[in-house]
């Protein structure tokens, strides 16, 4: 049992991981983009990185660490905040590889639950940028 749930848990912090990255691919190449589409575009990006960093900093305030503004550098920056952010739950996906089965249960139950309310949050953020914008 505890076996395919760490290898659950896994897979959904690679899968968040790979979201993460994809963003940040995203948020390079809005960088080319006008003030005011990047603006948009960022509009989205942003609650996206606030839900990893809450995750990824636990009790830590996110909002302290997001600047806003939407010129080119704060799309850079957003975009290191995506790959940092995606390393973090990468590394953290690797080492729950190690745990054996006298792991701490009820901390690896939190984690199960706190990874899935993130998949979740990731997913609804994601959606929204999914659709295609409107370029009349």
């Amino acid at each position: 049992m505890w076996g395919e749930d760490i290898r659950v848990i896994r897979e959904e912090l690679q899968g968040i991981a790979v979201l993460l990255l994809s963003f940040a691919w995203m948020t390079d190449r809005i960088c080319l983009l006008p003030r005011p589409a990047r603006a948009r575009v960022m509009s989205f990006l942003r609650p996206a990185e606030m839900v990893a960093l809450e995750f990824v900093a636990g009790e830590m305030p996110a909002h302290a660490f997001i600047r806003p503004g939407d010129d080119v550098a704060d799309a850079a920056r957003l975009a290191v905040s995506f790959r940092a952010l995606a390393l973090a739950l990468a590394g953290l996906a690797a080492e729950m590889a190690t745990l054996g089965p006298d792991c701490d249960q009820p901390r690896l139950a939190r984690l199960a639950r706190d990874v899935d309310g993130f998949a979740n949050a990731a997913r609804r953020l994601a959606s929204p940028l999914a659709q295609p914008f409107d370029t009349s």
